[in-house]
């Protein structure tokens, strides 16, 4: 069954004198429960009620919960 969610992902530093970053994305998955695509750029978040922002926001922490994807192992990845 595909579904989604929130993910950390590491992205790589882009030139060898900047570290590595962590960023909030929306990870969709196929069938078999891979990952298939991911957000191109990281969530910013919002919502029409505060009990809304507040279920989002229980969603990010979940992300927290979970392991750290790799942006190099993820499906699209072209080392932006």
């Amino acid at each position: 069954m595909r579904h989604w969610n929130y993910r950390v992902i590491k992205h790589p530093r882009p030139t060898p004198m900047d570290e590595d970053y962590y960023s909030i994305h929306e990870v969709f998955y196929d069938d078999n429960n891979a990952v298939d695509k991911y957000s191109a750029e990281p969530c910013g978040f919002g919502s029409e009620t505060l009990e809304g922002l507040g279920r989002v926001m229980n969603m990010v922490q979940e992300a927290f919960n979970k392991p750290v994807l790799d942006a190099e192992d993820l499906p699209g990845y072209e080392g932006k």
